[in-house]
């Protein structure tokens, strides 16, 4: 019995990271319902294991985590505010216990197809709320639902016209959670869903994301291009030259949504570059002025960081919204974390992605298409935003490892170099 309550706390969890709101007081401190869940997920996996219902998972990431933990652990301890990152200590530890409680829990594929069902039940009522939202911001715009699910413009010009979070605290980890689900939902994994059903849910992913206005979207792009590459793999249905023409294509249209996010019209009064395309005059944007400020940290503590939890950099900036916003953050996962626990932390945390990214070369299709939303929820998404806080990224992983039965052995891994040096061939 054990077991199967575990097995349903982890589908509650997996269906709850859809959900950042509404979040939970305790304390005055807000905490994600999938927090709380998580708590009773790893008490019953505990009791299942201590009575052999569930047998612990031996892989390689148990040192991956062990040394995460450690380098956090240092970060903390040398931290320019110890209180402060030991608290953020126990929430990075949490995060990176994800992925080893998901494979462990996950002992057979018929839990795995309830898993990716319950991800996918979830990710359905967030699109649902979306949905909701743009109707009624034509037809009700006093509806107090507005006031929970829509987010303010930000940098962009000012309109009328919505911008969607849903369920979510904020636009771009809403564009970040739907570029992830909806490559769940094309992969087919779970099987619970039929053909019009799915179609209908990718449409509505669709149309969701585009109201997000986020640089995300440009993960859309990149998954499109290397899905369907893939596919071709897997499928065969196009000649090669199409195959790199549409990857290309993807590419160039994700670093189009990079590049938009790192200048903005002019709005500071001495900005570090400006130049002109058009007659449009352009400088850095809010999130190019907080790498660089962030990186500077980085290079005033570059071993461990400035200490895990803190803030990575002080930006003032006004938006073309006209707000005055303080930035504490890099909007970048890559010098964020590097800010905060210095390169050893850098090396733990993205050893940890690679070490699950690299299955996009796994001769299943599925774990391919899960290697390749981690890659482009983590790796290009993190390009303009820290979302290495996310749980459903680090739910994903534990994903990826389950699929992968073979997990931390090569024999039917070419390695991710080789995949690149041959993807033009």
């Amino acid at each position: 019995m054990s077991a199967k309550i575990t097995t349903g706390l982890l589908c509650v969890f997996l269906f709850s990271l859809a959900f950042m709101q509404p979040a939970i007081d305790l304390s005055g401190a807000k905490v994600q319902i999938s927090d709380l869940v998580f708590v009773v997920l790893v008490i019953s996996l505990s009791v299942s294991v201590a009575t052999g219902q569930i047998k612990p998972r031996r892989t390689p990431y148990v040192w991956l985590f062990l040394g995460f933990s450690i380098v956090m652990l240092l970060s903390a301890a040398f931290s320019a505010n110890v209180p402060k990152s030991v608290i953020r200590l126990g929430g990075k530890v949490y995060l990176a216990a994800i992925p080893y409680v998901v494979m462990t829990t996950l002992d057979s594929h018929v839990k795995f197809r309830i898993a990716t069902g319950s991800w996918i039940a979830g990710a359905a009522v967030c699109v649902g709320v979306g949905l909701m939202s743009l109707l009624l911001f034509y037809v009700d715009r006093g509806n107090p639902l507005l006031g929970y699910t829509l987010f303010h413009l930000g940098t962009l010009p000012p309109g009328d016209y919505p911008r969607l979070a849903s369920t979510f605290v904020n636009a771009n980890m809403l564009a970040n959670y739907l570029n992830v689900s909806l490559l769940i939902v094309v992969a087919g994994i779970a099987g619970v869903i039929g053909r019009g059903l799915r179609t209908g849910l990718i449409a509505g992913v669709l149309i969701v994301a585009t109201f997000t206005i986020s640089p995300g979207l440009g993960g859309f792009f990149l998954a499109a291009g290397m899905v369907l590459w893939f596919f071709n793999d897997a499928r065969p249905a196009f000649p090669t030259w199409i195959r790199k023409v549409l990857v290309g294509a993807g590419i160039i249209g994700a670093a189009a949504f990079v590049f938009a996010a790192s200048v903005s019209p002019a709005r500071q009064p001495e900005p570090v570059f400006a130049f002109d395309v058009g007659d449009v005059h352009l400088e850095p944007s809010s999130r190019f002025m907080t790498w660089r400020a962030a990186f500077g940290t980085f290079t005033d503590h570059p071993l461990l960081g400035v200490g895990v939890g803190l803030e990575t950099c002080r930006v003032g900036y006004s938006d073309l919204s006209g707000r005055d916003q303080l930035l504490t953050e890099a909007h970048n996962a890559f010098i964020n974390v590097a800010a905060d626990s210095g390169v050893l932390g850098f090396a733990a945390t993205f050893g940890i992605v690679f070490f699950f990214g690299r299955r996009i070369t796994s001769p299943d299709f599925a774990t391919r298409i899960l290697a390749i939303a981690l890659i482009c929820g983590f790796l290009y998404h993190g390009l303009t935003g820290s979302f290495e806080d996310s749980r459903h990224l680090w739910a994903l992983m534990g994903l990826i490892g389950f699929r992968n039965a073979d997990i931390g052995s090569r024999n039917s891994d070419v390695g991710l170099r080789n995949w690149v040096r041959n993807l033009w061939n």
